[in-house]
């Protein structure tokens, strides 16, 4: 999916064909201080589950919340883009390459 695609309120889930989940980030916090989304092969689902990081199945739904530009608090004068999703009753933050793991629920418009 592209990032330009997206539109707040958009359901979501993982793209592939079960072959890929998504972890929730609760050790490694991103700098605004929240989660990030990542994803990988479902093979690596138990051991993330071992380590008590929340796995996002392939078949979860994902909602699009938008975006934020938050500043830099170390350079004021920059700004960088962070664009929120809700999964469940936790937010991440999904980075813009990522989006590339997603795709649009077929169930939903």
């Amino acid at each position: 999916m592209k990032v330009l695609e997206l539109k707040k309120g958009m359901v979501l889930r993982i793209a592939g064909a079960g072959d890929r989940c998504g972890f929730i980030t609760i050790d490694n916090l991103l700098p605004c201080g929240e989660p990030e989304l990542r994803f990988g092969y479902t093979e690596l689902a138990p051991l993330m589950q071992v380590r008590g990081t929340p796995v996002v199945e392939n078949n979860e739904m994902i909602v699009y919340l938008g975006h934020d530009h938050l500043v830099n608090e170390h350079d004021p004068e920059k700004k960088y883009l962070v664009r929120r999703v809700l999964i469940g009753q936790r937010t991440a933050v999904v980075y813009g390459h990522n989006f590339r793991h997603l795709e649009k629920h077929p169930d939903f418009n």
